[in-house]
């Protein structure tokens, strides 16, 4: 490390002046941290009176500007200046609350395409369970995380919670890896299998759910097994997303957050799908659709009341998705069929694009929208057959 000179900076009002003997003997050390998009991060740690303190002084900083820094801060600590979540830091006692904004910072450092998912299920989930300090959180809080998620209404999937355990335990990692903790302490705890789903709806099903729904949720299943949707986006669909072309309606979508959980920003729509997206009352264009349900979560929970009265309680919204996609793959095997090729699913899906030709050149085209409009108009005949069979159950 360079040789320093002490700076002894000019006393503030109201705090007391510290010697430049005082800051030289101060147990302090200057760490140089590279970051993706700032440069090098300089970061203090210093211990006073028993406690550590590690402040960022900032970034790219010349040695003198390091020296000016370190003793200014240091002033402060030894003047009690320093702010609350600090002195919380020192004291070993920072909760998951606390050290969500470091892990969501070194998240973007990291460039991490979906910081979104990881801050919901913090904020969700992870900071109601684990409200203790990091370091005194012990394996059988991780157990019994494990056990309450599965015990929640409506029930997620194992895959769900396995998701939610990595952010967790990579929130762990990374505060083991800066000092806030020794170990991970769940790192040693089985974690939920994070395994595919195959369950589909059957028309037997359907038929009693129908039973039990309101018109709105019954109308909202439609649009899920028509475009293939996720429940918050057919949730935030508005009038004025319906767009009329020569070939028919087509829904205009925004860009989906992030690559894991995309859609595509033009579907078009068979006669199912518009028929229960228009079917409501009168309404503004911007207001939603299906404005009753406050939340995402509130049309979810909606379906699983509805799927549970019907005795089919496991039945997701989501696995509407699933008949969806398995219908369109399954499309070709009926006389009078046409064939869906697994890139014009994939699209409807919102499945990340294969190459730069269809993400970026054909979603437009005439050619490429006529096979997505043919898709989607074989799947309704499939629908009104498999409405037909639910009858008849």
């Amino acid at each position: 490390m360079h040789s320093r000179k002490r700076i002894q900076p000019a006393p503030k009002p109201g705090v007391k002046a510290v010697s430049i003997q005082t800051v030289e003997r101060s147990k302090y050390k200057i760490r140089r941290r590279p970051t993706k998009t700032r440069g090098i991060a300089i970061d203090l740690e210093y211990w006073y009176k028993g406690a550590r303190f590690r402040p960022t002084l900032g970034y790219n900083l010349t040695n003198d500007a390091i020296d000016t820094a370190a003793a200014e801060m240091v002033l402060k600590i030894q003047n009690g200046m320093v702010n609350q979540v600090q002195e919380r830091h020192a004291a070993g006692s920072m909760t998951m609350a606390d050290f969500k904004a470091a892990y969501l910072d070194e998240l973007r450092e990291r460039r991490v395409a979906d910081i979104h998912r990881a801050e919901k299920v913090i904020d969700t989930y992870l900071i109601v369970h684990f409200t203790m300090p990091l370091r005194k959180i012990r394996y059988s809080d991780g157990q019994g995380y494990i056990k309450q998620r599965r015990a929640a209404n409506p029930q997620p999937s194992d895959g769900t919670i396995a998701r939610e355990w990595s952010i967790l335990n990579s929130l762990l990692n990374f505060a083991a890896q800066v000092g806030e903790l020794d170990v991970n302490p769940l790192s040693g705890i089985t974690a939920p299998a994070s395994g595919a789903r195959n369950r589909l709806p059957t028309s037997e099903e359907m038929a009693a759910i129908a039973q039990h729904a309101t018109d709105r949720l019954k109308r909202a299943a439609c649009i899920a097994m028509n475009t293939g949707l996720r429940c918050e986006k057919v949730w935030m669909i508005r009038p004025t997303m319906i767009v009329w072309e020569p070939d028919g309606p087509w829904l205009e979508l925004p860009a989906p957050r992030s690559k894991k959980k995309g859609n595509p920003t033009r579907l078009p729509l068979n006669a199912c799908a518009y028929t229960a997206l228009t079917a409501g009352e009168g309404m503004e264009p911007n207001e939603r659709i299906f404005h009753e349900w406050a939340a995402p979560g509130a049309l979810s929970k909606a379906w699983a009341r509805g799927a549970e009265d019907a005795a089919c309680g496991d039945l997701r919204f989501h696995d509407l998705r699933r008949w969806f996609s398995s219908t369109l793959e399954d499309l070709g095997a009926e006389e009078g069929e046409e064939a869906v090729n697994r890139e014009v699913v994939k699209h409807l899906m919102g499945h990340q694009a294969s190459d730069v030709l269809e993400k970026h050149y054909l979603v437009r085209s005439k050619g490429w929208s006529k096979k997505l409009r043919r898709a989607v108009e074989q799947l309704a005949n499939r629908y009104s057959d498999y409405l037909t069979n639910s009858a008849h159950s």
